[in-house]
């Protein structure tokens, strides 16, 4: 932390002091990749920012930088939809283990209720690549909470992207807060919240993943690979002698493979009998 606090107190703006700054520990947007659910990072890329063992990606990139604009309008609407009054908060520490941080866009306020707010922006709503009981497509944002005209939601929405589901659930453990709204402008006109409550059963695997990534980043000892990261892994040109556990995992997923392949077929065939049988037919 001496090595960082140097280079922060070297840093040319605001932006990069606030890139230094995050290596200090782990804050809410590291945590759906400890978890293994964020499609854009793993946390063997992770460690290697936290360990600078890859250079930091000081450019801020068109999406981050306007999410940072319109998070004080995002906030502003949500105050209005919900009757509450929002503050800011300074970045606090886990009381137990210091290195866990949590810097939160937003407190909301109304009555003795006091929650997290988390402001976001995405460009539109897209699938969740998966389906519900009654076989529809999810998406990754819900239709989002309904709200009556004294500010109280009347129907609750919970389904937001894991990787955020994550982010809140990593503030309140930090906090101890114990509901998270979630506010999102989706396609520069569709506003919507969603309301995640605490889940104490997933925020102690959390906290029980961070402190294992944690000691991966003081030792300098890489966390397990994923699939992700094996062209970004350099190899050593040593052989790796297997046991017969780990060969029967080879043939299994070599069967699992060919049966994956069959059912593709298979799924092509019944899907072109059935359109061809609908033919120019609407029901």
């Amino acid at each position: 932390n001496e090595k960082i606090d140097a280079l922060i107190n070297g840093a040319k703006d605001d932006h990069m002091k606030w890139l230094l700054t995050r290596q200090k520990g782990i804050g809410g947007s590291d945590a759906g990749i400890i978890m293994g659910d964020n499609k854009y990072k793993t946390p063997y890329e992770l460690w290697q920012l936290k360990t600078f063992n890859t250079p930091l990606e000081t450019a801020e990139n068109s999406a981050c930088k306007w999410g940072h604009i319109l998070e004080g309008v995002v906030a502003d609407e949500y105050a209005k939809v919900t009757k509450s009054t929002i503050s800011e908060m300074q970045t606090i520490n886990c009381s137990d283990m210091p290195f866990i941080s949590a810097n939160v866009d937003r407190i909301a306020e109304k009555g003795n209720k006091i929650k997290i707010l988390e402001c976001k922006t995405a460009r539109m709503n897209t699938s969740a690549g998966e389906t519900d009981i009654n076989g529809n497509e999810l998406m990754l944002w819900g239709k989002g909470n309904v709200y009556n005209n004294d500010g109280e939601a009347v129907i609750i929405d919970n389904q937001v992207p894991i990787s955020y589901w994550w982010q809140v659930q990593h503030y309140m453990l930090v906090t101890g807060i114990d509901e998270a709204d979630i506010a999102v402008l989706l396609s520069t006109s569709d506003f919507r919240i969603f309301t995640v409550k605490a889940d104490k059963e997933a925020q102690n695997a959390l906290k029980e993943k961070i402190c294992k990534f944690w000691e991966c980043v003081l030792t300098e000892v890489a966390p397990p690979y994923k699939v992700a990261d094996i062209k970004k892994i350099k190899p050593k040109e040593q052989a790796l002698e297997i046991d017969t556990n780990t060969l029967e995992k080879f043939k299994k997923l070599k069967d699992l493979k060919a049966k994956i392949k069959e059912m593709e077929v298979e799924h092509t065939t019944l899907q072109n009998e059935i359109i061809e049988l609908i033919g120019e037919n609407d029901t």
